[in-house]
């Protein structure tokens, strides 16, 4: 049998948008063939995407585009039968899959390329929302495995586990994981999954995060 072709991805050098999307894909053994684009290059290459914006997904066979985060993993989770077929079970794992994504508004930059008072500021902001969103998020996943209930993980579990991820590196493991036991298990067993789990270990670390200049911000 043919190997699969690969689904051509352009993003960033950061652990951010496209993380969820590249975890799915080395847990489902889809190939993803990776451009990235620079600071200096992004200018040139901007004007080309739909949007003005990163990731940009290209699947085999197709000409057209696929933009937005979310749409890349609910594709992807779509083609390999991870979408709940349950009506409401769906409606469930989407919140999850949303809410989380919600999250990434703040974390992603403060993970990434947040400095000085603007990454103190964003880090009080986070640590404020995280609570609710963290709380419901650990509500909906409950005592299974994974959001929905199954045996087999749903997109919102790769992007709780890219959220949880980068706030263990920001806010520390000892504090994010006593804080939501529930969630950081999640995150382990997604990490530990087949080709998850080497993906993990292969992928660009990220930057040392910026020395505190007052006191950090509290979980709620």
């Amino acid at each position: 049998m043919a190997a699969p072709e690969a689904i051509a991805l352009t993003y960033f050098p950061v652990r951010a948008r496209a993380e969820p999307f590249a975890m799915l894909a080395a847990y489902l053994g889809v190939p993803v063939e990776l451009t990235i684009v620079g600071r200096e290059e992004w200018p040139a290459v901007k004007p080309s995407t739909p949007l003005g914006q990163l990731p940009v997904a290209t699947w085999p066979g197709s000409s057209v585009p696929v933009v937005q985060s979310n749409t890349l993993v609910r594709a992807l989770a779509q083609e390999h039968g991870l979408l709940p077929a349950d009506p409401a079970t769906f409606r469930l794992v989407d919140m999850a899959l949303e809410s989380a994504h919600e999250l990434t508004k703040l974390i992603n930059p403060l993970s990434n390329v947040l400095h000085g008072e603007s990454f103190l500021q964003t880090k009080q902001e986070y640590a404020d929302k995280r609570g609710r969103y963290f709380t419901m998020l650990s509500d909906l996943l409950g005592d299974n495995d994974f959001f929905g209930g199954g045996s087999r993980p749903t997109p919102a579990c790769f992007m709780a586990t890219h959220v949880v991820d980068l706030t263990r590196s920001v806010f520390g493991k000892d504090e994010t994981d006593a804080a939501y036991p529930a969630l950081a298990a999640l995150c382990d067993r997604v990490q530990r999954l087949p080709g998850v789990s080497d993906y993990v270990s292969n992928r660009r670390p990220l930057r040392a995060m910026p020395e505190p200049a007052s006191a950090p911000a509290t979980a709620p």
